[in-house]
């Protein structure tokens, strides 16, 4: 434990430099960055080669970053004094005895429109799962809904589990609208109606019905 605070280890290493994460992707950027304002606790930030160099910027936030690409599990985060593993992306992939380990469930889709995943997806998923309730000491949804999912499909006890919702960052800002006009008119849309859907083309987003 650091003075004052905790040493919090941090897994991106699933972080993608793409579109592939989707809305986690942000909002886990944003979450980084806010967890680092609060303070007082020390953070680390597990890379891989890929995606290292995206989050040099946040050490300008006080956050080391770990490049653990070749490692194997265990990496030895207990000899390395750190208090606390958190996975934002789900998968517990450096879990090991002495830390304790927070992972953020998303959702449990594949349960509810199994139509949409290869059937090898989804084996990959149910092994995915199951990984996550053997070694995940805490997981935090991002609702009340997904939390009654994960209780009533996974063998996991309520006391292990918890809703906390994505806040709204801010990275939207208020515009006039003479400058948002002017900014669609750069895309080449004139005023007219139009239709802004921010979302990848996964069947779950249904653009199909859009």
């Amino acid at each position: 434990m650091t003075m004052g605070g905790l040493s919090i280890v941090v897994d991106v290493t699933p972080i993608r430099t793409d579109g592939a994460n989707g809305g986690a992707k942000p909002f886990v950027l944003h979450l980084i960055e806010g967890l680092a304002a609060q303070g007082p606790h020390k953070y680390t930030l597990l890379t891989t080669a890929n995606n290292h160099d995206q989050f040099e910027s946040f050490e300008a936030f006080g956050l080391a970053r770990w490049c653990v690409e070749g490692l194997v599990a265990p990496i030895g985060l207990h000899a390395a004094g750190f208090d606390l593993l958190y996975c934002p992306m789900t998968a517990p992939l450096f879990a090991e005895s002495g830390v304790p380990t927070v992972c953020t469930l998303y959702d449990l889709q594949h349960l509810a429109h199994p139509w949409f995943f290869s059937s090898e997806e989804l084996a990959h998923r149910a092994n995915f799962y199951r990984d996550l309730v053997e070694r995940a000491d805490h997981v935090v949804c991002i609702s009340r809904f997904s939390r009654r999912s994960v209780l009533q499909h996974l063998p996991i006890p309520a006391e292990r589990t918890s809703a906390t919702h994505i806040a709204i960052h801010q990275r939207l800002h208020e515009q006039s609208s003479d400058d948002a006009w002017h900014q669609l008119a750069s895309l080449g849309l004139l005023r007219c109606r139009f239709t802004f859907y921010p979302a990848n083309f996964w069947p779950h987003k249904n653009h199909k019905m859009l």
